[in-house]
């Protein structure tokens, strides 16, 4: 995990230990999204398990995370309000 953050340049969470609190599959099940109680949000393949993406809202500590319907994006929710919603394929922010 330290890896990936490192890797998708994520500021680390403070405290170090990260726990999951969080699972779910995009529609063609070959994507995993897992929550964490840091506020990351970490994209899977769904085959392999490898680390895709690390999502970190921009504003506040990120809640509650899902995938699009289309399996394009990643939303987030923070506790400051903010939604951010990521492309998977680039990283890129897409909108707030």
């Amino acid at each position: 995990i330290q890896e990936a953050i490192a890797t998708h340049r994520v500021t680390p969470p403070p405290g170090g230990d990260v726990t999951f609190n969080k699972i779910a599959f995009n529609m063609s099940g070959n994507r995993i999204l897992v929550q964490s109680d840091k506020g990351l949000a970490f994209v899977l393949d769904g085959y392999e398990g490898t680390v895709q993406r690390v999502f970190q809202s921009s504003q506040g500590r990120g809640t509650v995370s899902c995938f699009t319907p289309d399996d394009q994006s990643v939303l987030m929710g923070s506790d400051s309000g903010i939604v951010d919603c990521w492309n998977i394929q680039s990283g890129a922010v897409v909108k707030q």
